[in-house]
């Protein structure tokens, strides 16, 4: 159905007259060149406004134009509010030092949550003029405060013509309106509400940040026990709780879930025990052997199952006691090459539970309770030379302390 036109008009006091209020045989205005129009209303025809002589010099843009301006100055003017709406972001209360959020993608999806604010604009302002300049600029409609307590507001009419780029990079608050129809101003004004959407933009509003509990970012988390057993927990970690460690855990490794924007795809169980392999001479595990292979159906199987009389489809953790156990260097390799690439944290025992973190171009490790300090960019060598050394430390530090107290 097509949207009905020219369905308001201005009377003798210029104030807007809808259509379905007008008579016949009463002149009525037009809101953009003034010219007289008349109620039209036939048997085949809906009821509308039409020009009594057709203008040069108005089309149903300018007069949209007009008419949106005049509306939502007699909306302003009136006793209901005029509420305004605008997209912000509630974010996670840790957003700008969390070690997990560092990309876009990361924070648009876990560390944030879409939310708004909303202001009743005549709460701050209590005038609105139609075309009036200010700092070099005309506004379509220009919402002041009679005591200059804020700075104006810019409420701007799209129907035909862009707003030019310097109005809206000059930091005057504007409300830009795109409008097609009549249909689509009525539908703002009866909602009592402009809200920002495809149509409606907000230039130059300061949006103010919430704080916001959100559900957190998945990770994945490797744990090492004192028993060299080795296990990846069934129930995801996530930022929220991967400081909590396992009691019997010796070394954690805990990493984006999301760091797969690799182009390989990282085995956390498997990243996890080569990792571990270079911390610990003692690590054993089938996943690291060279003798512990695929087969054409995806099951894992030892190749030395009939040379040695090994049991065919071990379990991984096997390897602990196998005389046969010899590590793929390559598999060592292939997954410590990740580390570059990935944020990941790293806890050994002795060390408090924030463990320390390591965030691709900058690692940060924690020494007291306020601000981390930053370290230039390591090598996965360096990296865990210098973990070795922050172990050692640590350790004096703690017998150090025990003999202060007295100990032997």
């Amino acid at each position: 159905m097509t949207e009905l036109k020219y369905t308001y008009a201005l009377d003798k006091n210029e104030n807007c007259v809808s259509i379905k209020n007008a008579q016949k045989g009463i002149g009525y205005l037009c809101p953009h060149c003034k010219g007289e129009m008349v109620v039209k209303e036939g048997s085949v025809k809906v009821k509308h406004y039409a020009h009594k002589i057709r203008p040069q010099n108005c089309s149903y843009e300018t007069y949209l134009h007009a008419l949106a301006k005049k509306r939502i100055e007699e909306w302003f003017n009136s006793d209901g509010a005029l509420n305004i709406s605008f997209k912000t972001k509630d974010r996670c209360s840790n957003f700008e030092h969390c070690l997990w959020n560092h990309d876009d993608y990361t924070s648009s999806y876990y560390c944030e949550k879409e939310s708004s604010q909303s202001f009743n604009l005549k709460n701050y302002y209590n005038v609105i003029t139609r075309e009036k300049t200010y700092k070099g600029f005309r506004a379509d409609l220009l919402l002041t405060n009679s005591e200059n307590k804020h700075e104006p507001v810019f409420i701007e009419i799209l129907v035909s013509h862009q707003c030019e780029k310097g109005k809206l990079v000059s930091g005057i608050r504007i409300i830009e309106v795109v409008l097609n129809s009549e249909y689509e101003l009525n539908t703002i004004i009866q909602s009592g509400m402009i809200s920002e959407s495809e149509r409606v933009n907000f230039y130059n509003f300061k949006r103010k940040c919430g704080i916001s509990e959100t559900e957190g970012l998945m990770l994945n988390k490797f744990v090492l026990l004192d028993s060299m057993q080795g296990f990846c927990p069934s129930n995801r970690s996530n930022c929220k709780i991967y400081t909590q460690r396992h009691s019997s855990a010796i070394f954690e490794i805990t990493f984006d879930y999301l760091a797969n924007h690799t182009t390989t795809w990282i085995n956390p169980f498997v990243f996890g025990w080569a990792i571990a392999y270079k911390n610990y001479e003692n690590v054993k595990n089938c996943f690291l052997c060279k003798y512990y292979k695929e087969n054409y159906y995806n099951q894992r199987l030892c190749c030395l199952y009939k040379k040695k009389g090994i049991e065919k489809y071990c379990k991984s953790n096997q390897a602990i006691g196998c005389n046969e156990f010899t590590v793929d260097e390559n598999v060592i390799s292939e997954n410590y090459n990740y580390l570059p690439h990935i944020v990941y944290n790293v806890w050994k025992k002795g060390m408090d539970s924030r463990g320390i973190n390591y965030i691709k171009t900058i690692f940060f490790l924690p020494l007291s309770n306020s601000s981390p300090l930053k370290y230039k960019y390591p090598t996965p060598h360096s990296f865990l030379k210098f973990l070795s050394l922050r172990i050692l430390k640590m350790q004096r530090d703690k017998r150090s302390n025990f003999k202060k107290k007295g100990g032997n």
